[in-house]
């Protein structure tokens, strides 16, 4: 009986953390696009010439939208790992052509250890720098779902195969988080439509949305 208490207590205090984490996060005023640097090559540190054409089709995708033309443009500042490396450009490569179709300067300010600073830099922007969209490594798009708002519990992880998702967050009427996602469908740069990954996604974030159900109906019922 008092293993099964210390149980309750520990999952009382994970979900509340996570509850703590939510109500302490950064509000955006606006849409807010989470998109992948493009494909890159077996070596060097600018896009493939697939990389290239995925810029080229994300300009195309974003200008055609009026919902999803960006206001404001992030992409991570370039950044060596030694001394020996040229800066990686690939971030800004990918969204640079949009960029200059819709006459906007991007913003390559933040390096990839200042998500947290980025972030904030999102929150405190007008609404009407909005939507924004952002170009990041695939390897921390989910922590900019957690500093919105998105539990850390149920955030999705970005699958490393794909580069052709486009996420979205922003926040309803009552202030929930509403988190969605879609291709961008460029013209051979690969066949999704039969990939398990999109699934994947959703079967992650719900199976995780379950669990913490589940732990927080056990609390109230005993």
């Amino acid at each position: 009986m008092n293993k099964f208490i210390s149980l309750l207590i520990v999952c009382f205090f994970y979900i509340n953390y996570g509850t703590a984490i939510l109500s302490s996060k950064i509000s955006p005023k606006g849409k807010v696009m989470l998109i992948r640097h493009a494909e890159k090559p077996p070596s060097g540190n600018d896009l493939s010439a697939m990389g290239w054409r995925r810029a080229e089709c994300i300009r195309e995708l974003f200008t055609k939208n009026e919902t999803i033309t960006p206001i404001t443009i992030y992409a991570q500042k370039a950044s060596k790992k030694d001394e020996t490396i040229p800066d990686s450009r690939r971030q800004i490569e990918t969204v640079a052509p949009l960029a200059r179709a819709l006459g906007i300067t991007i913003n390559n300010s933040f390096t990839s250890f200042e998500l947290d600073e980025l972030s904030k830099d999102i929150g405190e922007l007008d609404e009407t720098k909005f939507p924004v969209l952002v170009s990041w490594n695939h390897d921390e798009i989910k922590n900019f779902l957690i500093n919105f708002g998105m539990k850390y519990q149920i955030a999705p992880t970005y699958p490393s195969k794909r580069y052709d998702l486009v996420w979205t967050i922003e926040r309803d009427v009552n202030n929930e988080v509403q988190f969605n996602f879609f291709s961008q469908n460029c013209e051979g740069l690969g066949d999704y439509r039969f990939s398990n990954d999109a699934s994947k996604i959703s079967q992650q974030w719900l199976m995780k949305s379950l669990v913490i159900a589940t732990i927080t109906i056990v609390l109230f019922l005993f």
